[in-house]
């Protein structure tokens, strides 16, 4: 993260015509407080609503490993600070 905000605007700075192409992103008017919808918003093509692939729950096999970890580490994996720390 460190090098890759630098580097990302040094491009935006250096080399705006072809790293950023003018008008591509969205850009925010401060002085009249709304955002300019950039041209990437039309050329987004395909996107599916990730809402109607059905549930959010947990398969079957997901909670049986949880419950197996839960076990161990109130068992034979428990430390003994461990009760203090979490609750």
């Amino acid at each position: 993260m460190r090098t890759s905000c630098p580097i990302h605007n040094w491009l935006t700075n250096n080399a705006m015509g072809t790293y950023l192409p003018r008008g591509s992103v969205d850009i925010e008017d401060i002085d009249r407080g709304e955002i300019i919808p950039g041209g990437w918003r039309s050329e987004v093509h395909g996107m599916v609503d990730i809402g109607r692939f059905g549930s959010n729950h947990h398969s079957q096999q997901a909670k049986a490993i949880r419950e197996a970890y839960k076990k161990y580490f109130m068992n034979e994996g428990r430390v003994s600070w461990q009760n203090r720390i979490v609750h």
